[in-house]
């Protein structure tokens, strides 16, 4: 009987430990500051131009995906991007858009979208809060 239990508590413990993964977002999740710069261009026949530069504390969050991190930038603005094992981005909203954590502190991101002459662009470097 009692070579029963501990063959059944050997088992579970293995179980347990097989069924934790390490979830890589634990490495970014929390309070960031956020310096972004912001370009809008509007070609048409009046030719806007303006350019903003905000900080802000934001934060990053793990979503229901659990390959997938979202960047709250700004109070309007935020992004949801993918995370894979060795910690590169990947599912941006367009071809023009990139960025990478250069460590568990820093990250970089350029957003732009547009089209027809005309575009938004955010250029985005965060560091984490202590």
């Amino acid at each position: 009987m009692n070579s029963l239990v501990r063959i059944f508590t050997f088992l579970s413990v293995l179980f347990l430990l097989a069924s934790c993964k390490n979830d890589i977002r634990n490495k970014y999740v929390g309070d960031w500051q956020f310096v972004i710069e912001m370009r809008k261009i509007n070609a048409d026949s009046i030719g806007q131009f303006c350019q903003d530069t905000v900080c802000y504390i934001g934060e990053i969050c793990k979503t229901s995906n659990d390959k997938e991190i979202e960047i709250r930038y700004t109070e309007e603005h935020s992004i949801s991007l993918y995370l894979d094992e060795l910690g590169k981005l990947y599912g941006f909203p367009t071809t023009y858009c990139n960025g990478k954590f250069d460590n568990e502190n820093k990250i970089y991101l350029y957003l732009r979208w547009g089209g027809l002459g005309g575009n938004v662009t955010h250029v985005i470097n965060g560091t984490r809060k202590p």
